[in-house]
Parts: structure tokens; sequence; C-alpha cells
């Protein structure tokens, strides 16, 4: 994972604003056995595409693959036994970064659909959809987190934030982005009808 040099600071709003995006996209538009989340960060957006989607099913798998902003070797905590290696299967996460995760959980599950509210350029390939491009040197602080982080004193040994500058308000209004047609799928078109920028699928 490159170094973050900028922090963008994520509000509900704007989850919830992009999850909907997320699930309006034209390859969501099908039925699903069921949503996969990828713990932690795909649980919020999962829940949310569930009740826009009306998918009652949600299962969880849990790939840990950093601590503490270290990259480490992917490990598998969890997952579930998905039949048809995940086909007809929606995995949710909140972001693709260096693509470790999404990599990892698809070799477990070679057939699900990866979705994710926002992508960074070295994994953004590994999404089927996706709603925001980021780039790839800014750090993303969802809610969830920043609320951990205000229950929370910090650790002495805790490593020290980014030393780049905070980027506050809304992402780049950026088109929302979709897979292009490739194994037998159809690429999508933003809801406000603007360019696409693609995401291939591995």
């Amino acid at each position: 994972m490159t170094a973050a040099r900028n922090v963008l600071d994520l509000g509900w709003d704007e989850v919830h604003r992009d999850s909907e995006a997320l699930a309006r996209l034209p390859q969501l538009q099908r039925p699903w056995t069921g949503i996969l989340a990828a713990a932690r960060g795909g649980l919020i957006p999962a829940a949310l595409l569930g009740h826009a989607l009306d998918v009652r099913r949600i299962e969880v798998v849990s790939v840990v693959t950093y601590d503490d902003r270290r990259a480490q070797a992917p490990r598998v905590l969890g997952q579930p036994d998905l039949p048809a290696e995940g086909a007809g299967w929606l995995l949710v996460d909140d972001l693709v970064d260096s693509g470790v995760t999404a990599r990892t959980i698809r070799a477990l599950f070679p057939a699900v659909t990866i979705a994710v509210l926002y992508a960074k350029p070295a994994g953004e390939a590994l999404a089927d959809a996706f709603v925001r491009r980021v780039p790839q040197d800014t750090w993303l602080v969802f809610p969830w987190e920043r609320t951990l982080r205000a229950a929370t004193a910090p650790s002495p040994s805790a490593p020290a934030e980014p030393t780049g500058p905070a980027v506050s308000g809304l992402l780049p209004q950026a088109p929302v982005a979709a897979a292009p047609a490739q194994a037998g799928r159809t690429p999508a078109s933003p809801a406000d009808g603007s360019p696409t920028h693609g995401a291939t699928c591995e």
C-alpha cells in the first residue's frame, strides 16, 4: 500500500449517498442469492446495499491485510460456505486499495461479483463496479473509524498519522464508474448520464 500523503474524512451522508449510487448501477439490478460483506469495512455498505437491493441474506468473510496501517500478508479469519464458487453472490467492500483483499476473497469464491464504494488505481481493475475513484496516495477515514478513534485514547506506541494535509468535504464529483463488458458482463451507465470510467474484472 502506497504511503498516504493526503487524508480524506468521509461523512455518514457521503457513504449513504455513494452506497445508493452503487445500488443503482444497472449490472446490480438482478436477483442475488445474497450479499457477501468483506469485514470490517464492507459491513455497513453491505447493510445499506441489502436494503437498497432488497437482499436479506448477508454473509461475512473476514480478511486481515494490514494492522495499524502497516501492510501484512493476508489472513482469512472467517468465511462462509458458499455453493457454486459464490455464483449469484455480491461481494461488497468499502474500498479496493492495493487489491490484496479482493484477490484473496476472489481466490476463495471465484464467481462472486465485486462491488465497492471507492477504488484506487492499483486495485481498480479487480472491481466489477465502483462509485468513485480515489488517488492512490489518499488515506480514507470512514465515519465508523472516526467514531472509534474519538472514543479511544491514543496509545503512546500508536503510529503517527500521515503527514499530508487533511482533505475536507465531499469527494470530487467523478462520474459513477462500472466495469466494461467483459466475460459476459454488461457495462453500467452512471445515474447522472455522464461518461463512465471502466473497471475490469479478473
